[in-house]
């Protein structure tokens, strides 16, 4: 192998220049092991493992609050019917948790043609207690009359396809709508 020449400062690269360092870098990979790459160290031409490629290890996306999950329910004698509903029904009202008992399946939302789904926070009618539940509605402008009600709390969760065959009821989301931008009502004004 022939030396290479360090190029002078200023000087203008040469092509039979980095035709030299390609041919020096070919020739110190021909006998390169799987895994491994080439080094130049003091004791000449050596190999090292390959860094571990860290994108392989990236932690897969978690589940959300207000998810969609896919399960099936076994009937004797039958397939398996598949549903979906909403996981990890978790929210906050002040500094308090809570978690909803809402198992509504999204399939009898979609076949009424409710596309639009968000989840309803209120007080019952008696004004004693309080309820939670998954609600659909047949356009944006019916759930944004509802979004009004002072007396309750909408809060938007998916826009989905509308059926296209009376008889599926495929669940395909058009927009997920939990990452909403929000603005206080402070903020804006009162109308």
């Amino acid at each position: 192998m022939k030396d290479i020449q360090i190029p002078t400062k200023g000087a203008p690269l040469r092509a039979d220049w980095g035709a030299a360092v390609t041919q020096a870098a070919v020739n110190a990979c021909a006998f390169a092991t799987r895994g491994m790459l080439p080094r130049d160290g003091a004791g000449g031409i050596g190999y090292e493992p390959i860094p571990q490629n860290r994108r392989a290890n990236l932690p897969r996306q978690l589940p959300q609050c207000w998810e969609i999950a896919c399960e099936s329910a076994s009937v004797e004698g039958a397939q398996p019917a598949r549903y979906h509903k909403l996981i990890n029904r978790y929210y906050r009202i002040g500094g308090r948790i809570f978690e909803s008992s809402d198992e509504t399946t999204l399939e009898s939302l979609i076949s009424a043609k409710e596309v639009f789904v968000a989840f309803e926070i209120g007080v019952d009618a008696s004004g004693k207690g309080s309820y939670d539940r998954v609600v659909g509605f047949k356009s944006w402008g019916e759930m944004e009359e509802a979004c009004r009600d002072r007396l309750k709390t909408v809060i938007p969760l998916y826009e989905f396809e509308p059926p296209k065959d009376e008889e599926k009821t495929d669940v395909i989301v058009k927009c997920d709508l939990r990452g909403m931008p929000l603005a206080q009502e402070f903020e804006w004004g009162i109308e």
